[in-house]
């Protein structure tokens, strides 16, 4: 199986599909975990100035926002994550990004639909 380590190139887009599904506990503390272990892959991508688009649901039931997880994301890498709302699809929101941009995007806005973005100068398989 490959690994971000892998890759020996800098500057690719990547999709990143994480499940963030956490609950809400104690008068609002917030169980990070999902948070903290997915930390390492994001700051690998990043240290590769990629293009990180991270895919992952939302939490209504328990009412974590999907800013609210980009702002978690960020206390735990060393990178700014930003939530890209529902007014971009994947291919306008990769189209969007810059560089090292990494941006976590709603699954429930994609969902149904096949996802598939190539560009083969900058792309890698994981």
């Amino acid at each position: 199986m490959r690994t971000v380590d892998d890759i020996n190139e800098d500057n690719i887009s990547a999709t990143l599909r994480i499940d963030l599904g956490t609950g809400v506990e104690y008068d609002g503390f917030v169980d990070k975990i999902k948070h903290k272990t997915h930390a390492p892959t994001i700051d690998a991508l990043h240290q590769k100035n990629a293009k990180v688009l991270i895919i992952s649901s939302s939490d209504t039931e328990n009412e974590i926002s999907m800013e609210q997880h980009s702002n978690i994301l960020s206390e735990f890498t060393n990178a700014n994550v930003k939530h890209i709302g529902s007014d971009y699809g994947v291919h306008e929101a990769f189209d969007k990004m810059s560089d090292g941009d990494i941006y976590l995007y709603n699954l429930e806005n994609v969902s149904g639909c096949m996802v598939e973005y190539e560009d083969s100068e900058k792309s890698s398989n994981i």
